[in-house]
């Protein structure tokens, strides 16, 4: 009897390690999960502003077209939410409409030279869905003028794991939070000398001849 006791004791033992095991494997995996859709999303903002600047700044011999952009990065359904001001409020849905956003984008950029940025992203995934909340910063310089031009703004993003295995858009929300103009000005080091030894260099701005 006690013999039996023990082994029945020892079988539970030792399907608890496994179930154990079983579950340790489940959360490992499960993690794995997360930090490869992390990196797919991050990888995707990434892709987003390369190719949006690319567009913008009408990048000859590798400028994407609207719709291209809409198709590559976003699902068929996605929205743009565009908050400009305190009452301004734009909604584009689907990836014609995106791309009509992106056409008056461009041409409202006509050429300039189009930098953005995204600094302080927070992740959330879900299974294959997933949110990020990051700040915005677009700095863009026009040609032929002393006019540079930032936007500081913030990007509110929803994504999804589509059938295909790609994360791509499905909901951009964007807040323009202040903007402003400055001109442009360089900066020249004069490094005078007395008898032959040099004196500490003076920073003077000219008129930068961009």
């Amino acid at each position: 009897m006690f013999r039996l006791l023990g082994m029945l004791s020892a079988v539970i033992f030792i399907a608890s390690l496994l179930n154990g095991c079983s579950h340790d494997e489940a959360k490992h995996k499960a993690v794995i999960e997360d930090m490869e859709a992390y990196r797919s999303i991050m990888d995707l903002q990434t892709d987003y502003l390369l190719l949006i600047d690319r567009l913008f700044m009408h990048s000859k011999g590798m400028r994407p077209s609207e719709i291209s952009i809409a198709d590559l990065l976003f699902t068929e359904d996605a929205e743009w939410i565009l908050h400009a001001g305190a009452n301004e409020r734009r909604v584009f849905s689907g990836r014609e409409g995106l791309a009509e956003l992106f056409k008056t984008f461009k041409n409202s950029f006509n050429g300039s030279y189009v930098k953005h940025f995204t600094t302080n992203p927070k992740i959330e995934i879900s299974g294959d869905t997933a949110t990020s909340k990051e700040t915005l910063l677009i700095l863009w310089s026009i040609p032929n003028t002393d006019k540079n031009h930032w936007v500081i703004g913030s990007y509110k993003n929803e994504f999804r794991k589509t059938s295909d295995g790609v994360w791509r858009f499905e909901s951009k929300t964007t807040r323009i939070e202040n903007k402003s103009i400055w001109d442009s000005v360089a900066y020249k080091l004069e490094c005078p000398t007395v008898d032959g030894k040099p004196l500490p260099c003076i920073e003077r701005p000219v008129k930068s001849p961009l």
